[in-house]
């Protein structure tokens, strides 16, 4: 919104409008864990905006007091109380028992700010977000954890404000959503998960829209192919009928739907290192199962999952294992240098930018590498893997 310099004793000062009641950060460029934040609320202030200075000392990783106001109070005290919760979970998190009391005791710390500071965003809209209701199970004695967790499940964010599109204006919606997927995730839930996220937002196109794309990218961030099949199935229609998609995620819908396992791949025939062309095709009919691996030069999970292919690759190439990797770097040095440097015993080609009409609608590629498995007739066995779960996959596909 504003670049504020930072004078010799260490202020930043400047004058900024801001657009909607929420939270705001100032940070530090050059250093990610100088930031503080706050709320603020334009109705209360004048239209020209309002003029503050901020100490580089006050840029800590938590709230600051730009403004002297009710608003300000209430989100200092609340994020205080979350930061201590998360530092006392993160001690527990061998204890889940013990992480779950701490969890229901901010919980019920978000009840009493909500009712004592009612009106303000840190009340109405970040507390609410936080806020769990109690699950009748903490009432029993002895404590069934299971029974906690399966009303948490069910009930866990049924006091999310979803009908409010303020809710968007504060990072504790992604977080509240990362928490409530862990345990749909570890009981292979995700459908269940869906359901409750994507019908609770069904009242506001906004926020749809927003979950829609959040839950897309937590089913491509953990290659769970039943959630994203379900979300597809279920929810892509109506979201992407809706012009507050992006055109960015309509285009990976239709990469995804191109690439659905049971489909055949489109085949790709491009160079490799001598400039030889070598198409897809020619390899996946060669083997049992062909890992189509779309990499960068310059990614560094790349680097780091290469040796692990490598080792993989030396066990399972005897059995009908070949993969077929596609640099995708901007430009080619990169690839190259890496490809050469890594001397992989697969073909390794490379997709120059000039050639990828339509690469983004074909091929779902969200970040590198992206794994594709197909037979030896190109029909896609599995769309996304991750790279911790490829040999599993491998077990699966090449049973010994």
């Amino acid at each position: 919104m504003a670049n504020l310099p930072i004078n010799p004793e260490g202020l930043f000062s400047g004058n900024v409008v801001f657009p909607h009641r929420g939270q705001y950060r100032v940070r530090l460029s050059s250093n990610p864990n100088k930031w503080g934040d706050f709320i603020v609320n334009p109705n209360t202030l004048p239209q020209a905006g309002i003029s503050f200075k901020v100490s580089f000392n006050d840029l800590a990783a938590r709230p600051i007091r730009v403004l002297d106001d009710t608003e300000n109070a209430a989100y200092v005290e609340l994020m205080a109380e979350y930061s201590a919760m998360l530092s006392r979970t993160e001690v527990l998190k061998e204890k889940p028992l013990e992480k779950l009391r701490e969890e229901k005791s901010f919980a019920e710390r978000c009840g009493v700010i909500k009712e004592q500071h009612k009106g303000t965003f840190a009340a109405d809209i970040v507390a609410s977000i936080f806020y769990k209701i109690n699950a009748p199970a903490w009432n029993v004695e002895p404590l069934v954890m299971d029974s906690v967790i399966a009303f948490n499940m069910d009930h866990g964010m049924d006091k999310v404000p979803f009908l409010n599109p303020e809710i968007l204006n504060h990072y504790a919606l992604v977080r509240t959503l990362n928490e409530f997927y862990y345990p749909f995730n570890e009981k292979n839930k995700a459908p269940q998960y869906i359901d409750e996220v994507m019908m609770k937002g069904s009242g506001d196109d906004v926020v749809n829209a927003f979950l829609f794309k959040f839950i897309l990218d937590k089913m491509i961030d953990y290659k769970c192919e039943d959630g994203l099949a379900y979300l597809i199935t279920w929810y892509a229609t109506d979201c992407t009928e809706n012009s507050l998609v992006s055109d960015a995620t309509k285009n990976l819908l239709k990469a995804l739907e191109n690439c659905k396992p049971g489909n055949t791949i489109q085949s790709l025939t491009l160079p490799n290192l001598k400039g030889e062309m070598v198409s897809m095709e020619s390899i996946y009919k060669k083997n049992k199962v062909t890992i189509i691996m779309f990499w960068r030069g310059n990614c560094s999970h790349c680097k780091e999952f290469e040796p692990m292919l490598e080792d993989i690759y030396a066990r399972y190439h005897s059995m009908g294992l070949e993969v077929y990797a596609i640099g995708t770097d901007n430009e080619e040095k990169p690839w190259r240098d890496q490809a050469t440097l890594n001397n992989s015993p697969w073909p390794s080609v490379y997709l120059a930018r000039e050639s990828r009409k339509d690469f983004n609608k074909k091929y779902p590629v969200p970040s590198t590498p992206t794994l594709i498995a197909v037979d030896e007739n190109g029909v896609i066995l599995r769309r996304l893997i991750m790279r911790s779960k490829l040999e599993d996959v491998l077990k699966e596909l090449l049973p010994q």
